[in-house]
């Protein structure tokens, strides 16, 4: 018994402090008692609009009818009653309907939201005596929309502060249209609207609310006491406004003269959005790619590739120089191209199209590996080529015939790529290698080709097949906390291991080129890229590397994606550029020098380098022991003589001028004539010292020294 009396108390108490809070909030503003609750209205619970009756009297008050601020402040000043009715009048009908509210009903501050008004209103319902001001069946209507608290406020009170509310007349206005102002015109346009623009809405207190617009109330048919109107309000709220659930409504008012009387009729009607209250947030921070680098990377762009594509025509116009050819001019002007198309194609990095998500990882992956397949192939090509050369000039390939791990390891990949190269012939005819390995085949350009195509045949495979079976689009990545995000291409649809499996394959191909360039670093020069395509095989490998990880790292909301844009412009043009300056670069300069290339003699520098470096190891100053130098006469001295240390001293400078010439010729580059004279006065010196040796004394040796030019032969490796 005691648990009903406690609850009817309370709830006694709740309502009555509820009914001071409103009628005294309120009392200030409208002088009179205003009844709570109506039957099925918003403020119960219900669906059903909510309607005011209220009177005034233009003479007593000084109201102007049809002026809606005067009208709010003759309902301040007014001692008529202004009652809420326990439901609406017959006939009237009104609703609020949101047209681009989501399924969330969040309202984001900033950008704009349209609402439809739809009215429907019986004057004979509203009153036998109302006789409406009606020109051509028409009337004036005045619109607002209304937001309040939910928290703080609860039931929402259009009639609340009105005197206050003229603020939205001052300081609210169109967002698409400037306000007009000025005499006669600004009262006549003041409450005027176009459907579409946007009206900036104005924060009081707990309330947020737009100004007032007149529309027109028209009668359905000639006659009829049923009279209709819609309207489409756009909303826009400022960023200032503060976020949390609000209570949202329409709110529409009309007057009309009461018949036989002074008395006007104000009818203010309200109603709620659909579930009624809305959240407000502020709008989170999208960070897209900047302008700044989208201009920056296109000016790069236009200067790489034009730098790229005169590099084309120049090698195209030249490809029957000497230079030229040596270099293999087919291969290096498909190496210049696919530089100038991964330089081109690094415009798709930027975020900013689907487009280019979808041909981003294809059309910068395919032009880097098979960059790095056409460097391959061009080293393997010189490699076989010398190699097998000196083979048949008496030279010695340590990396063929030795057996220790590292050549070993080298045969192996050679002979592979070898393999890989000779998979063209399979099905069909291929020139006669029977025996040994013939010139012609080891600098066929065929086999070089595919070599290329079987190493970039994979990679190609890859990228097609994730292609069609992933797709890519812009995506906003947004922070655990949810304030902001940013516009980045998809990197989970797409599969990112596609595109790490992708750059690591790319990777793999440039340490290929520079293990291939290291094996072939004791072959001579004259054909021979290999410290060209060994420093940028490196400076690519790299680059490559690094970017993948760097963007790893920076695979975070957080990062801007002007960081990721920049990672990969450098693993895309930096390679790009790397290779054609370190590797065709040079071969232009040395055409436009307009230097001799010098081509004989290239195997023979190669076998004088070998001797003269074995004989360098063999006979050093501290051995003191008898050797064979390179001579045109060998020197035969007595078992167990030591050499003249005049004549070693000679020897030993002689030896290293000539490996530098060695060097030099090898490369096929002419001697000065400050070399030319070098040789002659060190050859002259050690002819010197030759012809001071007794001739006699050595031939009582002849028979012990019989055995001289087979071991030397041997040590040659021209057996």
């Amino acid at each position: 018994m005691l648990h009903y009396v406690w609850e009817l108390v309370r709830r006694t108490t709740l309502t009555a402090a509820l009914l001071v809070v409103l009628i005294g909030s309120d009392a200030s503003m409208v002088h009179s008692q205003i009844v709570f609750g109506t039957e099925s209205g918003y403020d119960s619970g219900g669906i059903d609009p909510v309607c005011w009756l209220s009177q005034f009297s233009p003479n007593i008050s000084g109201v102007v009818p049809n002026d809606i601020e005067s009208m709010n402040v003759g309902l301040q000043k007014s001692p008529q009653s202004v009652t809420l009715m326990p439901s609406c009048f017959n006939g009237t009908r009104f609703a609020v309907l949101p047209l681009d509210l989501g399924a969330d009903r969040v309202l984001i501050t900033e950008q704009n939201y349209t609402f439809r008004l739809n009215l429907e209103v019986n004057l004979t319902a509203i009153s036998t005596n109302v006789t409406a001001e009606i020109l051509d069946g028409k009337s004036r209507v005045f619109f607002r929309l209304l937001m309040c608290d939910a928290i703080r406020e609860g039931f929402c009170d259009p009639l609340r502060d009105l005197q206050g509310a003229r603020i939205d007349q001052e300081n609210s206005s169109d967002v698409t249209q400037p306000v007009q102002q000025g005499g006669e015109e600004e009262d006549d346009n003041r409450f005027e609207y176009i459907q579409g623009d946007a009206l900036q809405a104005v924060g009081k207190g707990q309330l947020i609310f737009t100004r007032w617009i007149q529309w027109t109330l028209r009668e359905l048919e000639p006659g009829d006491e049923m009279y209709r109107t819609a309207v489409n309000i756009t909303i826009q709220l400022p960023s200032a406004t503060r976020v949390g659930a609000y209570f949202f409504i329409g709110h529409a008012v009309m007057s009309f003269p009461s018949g036989g009387s002074e008395l006007y009729e104000r009818i203010d009607v309200a109603d709620a959005v659909p579930d009624n209250v809305v959240q407000i947030e502020n709008p989170q921070v999208i960070t897209k790619v900047s302008f700044a680098m989208i201009i920056a990377l296109s000016v790069i762009i236009g200067i790489c590739s034009t730098i790229a594509f005169l590099m084309l025509l120049f090698v195209l116009y030249h490809l029957n120089h000497t230079v030229i050819r040596l270099a293999q001019g087919p291969f290096l002007a498909a190496l210049v191209v696919t530089c100038l198309v991964n330089i081109i194609f690094t415009f798709t990095a930027l975020p900013t199209r689907s487009i280019f998500c979808t041909l981003r990882q294809p059309m910068v992956i395919l032009p880097s590996t098979l960059m790095a397949c056409i460097l391959v192939g061009r080293m393997w090509r010189v490699y076989t080529t010398l190699s097998t050369a000196l083979g048949f000039g008496g030279g010695r390939m340590k990396s063929i015939n030795d057996t220790n791990s590292e050549d070993s390891l080298s045969k192996a990949i050679v002979r592979l790529l070898g393999l890989l190269a000779s998979v063209a012939f399979c099905c069909s005819s291929r020139p006669d290698s029977s025996g040994r390995n013939t010139l012609r085949r080891t600098v066929s350009a065929r086999e070089t080709t595919s070599l290329i195509v079987m190493l970039f045949l994979p990679q190609l495979l890859l990228q097609v097949v994730s292609l069609f079976v992933y797709s890519a689009d812009i995506e906003t990545q947004f922070e655990l906390s949810g304030d902001s995000a940013r516009e980045v291409c998809d990197g989970e649809n797409r599969g990112r291991w596609v595109s790490l499996i992708g750059l690591c394959y790319t990777a793999g191909m440039h340490i290929l080129a520079v293990f291939i360039a290291w094996v072939a670093r004791e072959l001579p020069s004259a054909f021979n890229e290999k410290d060209q395509i060994f420093s940028s095989a490196i400076v690519c490998t790299i680059i490559t590397f690094l970017c993948i990880t760097m963007l790893e790292i920076a695979d975070d909301p957080a990062t801007p994606p002007d960081i990721e844009v920049f990672l990969r412009a450098l693993l895309t043009i930096g390679c790009s550029m790397a290779v054609l300056i370190i590797v065709v670069f040079p071969k232009m300069k040395r055409v436009l020098s307009g230097e001799k290339v010098i081509l004989t003699n290239v195997l023979a520098a190669r076998y004088d380098r070998s001797s003269s470096n074995r004989a360098s190891a063999t006979h050093s100053p501290s051995s003191r022991r008898p050797t064979v130098f390179l001579a045109k006469e060998p020197v035969k001295l007595q078992k167990d003589d030591a050499m003249p240390p005049e004549m070693e001293t000679y020897v030993l400078d002689l030896q290293t001028l000539l490996r530098s010439v060695s060097d030099q010729n090898g490369q096929g580059r002419p001697l000065r004539a400050s070399q030319w004279k070098k040789l002659q006065v060190n050859v002259a010196k050690l002819k010197m010292e030759l012809d001071r040796i007794d001739l006699s004394l050595l031939e009582q040796e002849n028979d012990g020294c019989s055995d001289l030019p087979r071991d030397t032969n041997e040590e040659s490796g021209t057996d």
